[in-house]
């Protein structure tokens, strides 16, 4: 029975990989940011330092803003992970995940050394401490076939991103409603993958029972510094705002991965035979190429009321080649230990995407009601056809409700963000043989439910309402 090969896991483990460390930056900062979905003309909090820092201007001076992602529920499910359509018996099994987290997203403090808001060369000055955690999933799916000759499967696959990052931003108004803003951010992302692959079987009269098991563990560590800079023009009620992050600098990028691949045999007499196959391995040449982020919006507010909307366009390369330096230890009850070292190659395959949201604010003196659609499309590309090919793309659109409650010393949001995503994630079709079952892959349908609590709040030091 053929099981994941180290391949099979790096095509899968790259895409994937590469999706998350690109969007990374993409989730949502600040409450009403968050809620809204639109922050490239009119921020009014902590996500202008990463989406457009030339509307940190429009900030009160001495602000102190801390936002939170209260609660993270997400429900995600693999369709027919493991699928027998081409053995006697149709059978499909789904792999799922749910997992419910809470997440510090953002500390933010903002100064005015000179100006006020409205006024030329009225300048702005913050530093924010962000945590997110973009990723986070716990698939598990098991197929059992008692019919004929027993089998029974059982794959788990977990998936985590974490970024933490200190941006230090400035913005500057100049004369004729201008604004212009620049932000520099130093991360840390940390992404890991490990896969628990598990397969017990009868596959002839010969033997009377085989176990395999296969690890896999990748970690990606990326350390580095990324800029974005921004530029803001405002007549009257209207806004309109663009900018631009150009491919991130990093310093310290690493990925390291291990497998441990077990098989046990069991002759009816009680012979019994074992392979042992370790693999440890780290980056040798290529890497994730960072592409060009760029956003534009324009915000229009009428009497009480304020429209919005965003549209941004990121731009990367198609195809990365990636070399993987490995060393592979083999053991088995009849031989000597086997020591070999080389290279093993994988693609990382991707595609440009543009995403877009649209908002709509309510003001109604005390507090204000806010709305906004969003979507956010993946930058993994699944390859089309032949089998052996590894891929995960998740599409999401999504919605959220809010209200915010304006105080004389600061503004306090509360909302729910819901999104659904779709895409798909290599999985396995299983093929009756001779001598008892193959795995052959293919791309199984995959959909997320994500409910997202966000609550945050503002504090004006210096007083007085905005």
């Amino acid at each position: 029975m053929k099981t994941p090969c180290l391949l099979f896991a790096l095509l899968i483990a790259a895409p994937a990989r590469a999706q998350v460390v690109l969007n990374a930056f993409e989730v949502p900062l600040g409450g009403r940011s968050a809620i809204l979905g639109t922050a490239a003309a009119d921020a009014q909090d902590e996500a202008g330092m990463l989406l457009n820092p030339a509307t940190l201007v429009d900030l009160h001076p001495r602000t102190l803003s801390l936002s939170l992602d209260g609660v993270a529920v997400s429900q995600a499910r693999i369709h027919g992970f493991f699928r027998s359509s081409r053995l006697p018996n149709d059978w499909n099994d789904d792999g799922s995940s749910s997992t419910t987290d809470v997440v510090p997203a953002s500390l933010a403090f903002f100064v005015t050394p000179t100006g006020s808001p409205g006024e030329s060369w009225h300048q702005v000055v913050g530093v924010a401490l962000i945590r997110r955690t973009p990723e986070d999933y716990d698939v598990r799916a098991v197929y059992r076939e008692l019919s004929q000759v027993e089998l029974a499967l059982e794959d788990r696959i977990r998936l985590r991103t974490d970024v933490t990052g200190l941006a230090l931003s400035w913005g500057c108004e100049l004369p004729g409603g201008l604004a212009v803003g620049v932000t520099a951010m130093g991360y840390w992302l940390t992404s890991t993958m490990v896969t628990d692959f598990a397969a017990d079987y009868f596959p002839t009269t010969t033997w009377n029972d085989v176990t395999r098991t296969y690890h896999f563990e990748s970690t990606i560590d990326d350390k580095g510094i990324l800029g974005v800079l921004g530029l803001r023009w405002r007549l009257g009620g209207f806004s309109v705002g663009a900018s631009v992050r150009p491919p991130r600098l990093s310093l310290s990028r690493g990925w390291d991965y291990r497998t441990d691949d077990m098989t046990l045999l069991l002759l009816q007499n009680g012979a019994r035979g074992s392979s042992r196959v370790f693999q440890r391995g780290s980056l040798a040449s290529g890497k994730f190429d960072d592409g060009w982020d760029l956003r534009a919006g324009v915000a229009l507010s009428v009497g009480p009321v304020s429209v919005a909307a965003d549209a941004g366009w990121s731009r990367v390369p198609g195809e990365t080649k990636v070399d993987l330096a490995y060393t592979k230890e083999t053991y088995t009850l009849t031989q000597a230990p086997a020591v070999e070292t080389g290279t093993t190659n994988g693609t990382v395959t991707l595609q440009s995407a543009v995403n877009g949201a649209v908002s709509l604010e309510v003001n109604l003196g005390a507090a204000r009601l806010l709305a906004g659609l969003f979507r956010d499309a993946s930058l993994s590309k699944v390859p089309d056809g032949a089998a052996g090919e590894g891929g995960y793309r998740l599409d999401r659109l999504g919605g959220a409700l809010g209200v915010g409650l304006d105080g004389d010393q600061g503004t306090t949001y509360f909302g729910v963000r819901y999104t659904h995503g779709s895409g798909t994630f290599g999985a396995f079709d299983l093929v009756k043989t001779g001598g008892g079952f193959s795995l052959e892959q293919r791309h199984a349908d995959m959909t997320e439910h994500r409910v997202m609590v966000v609550a945050s709040g503002s504090l004006r030091l210096g007083g007085g309402a905005k």
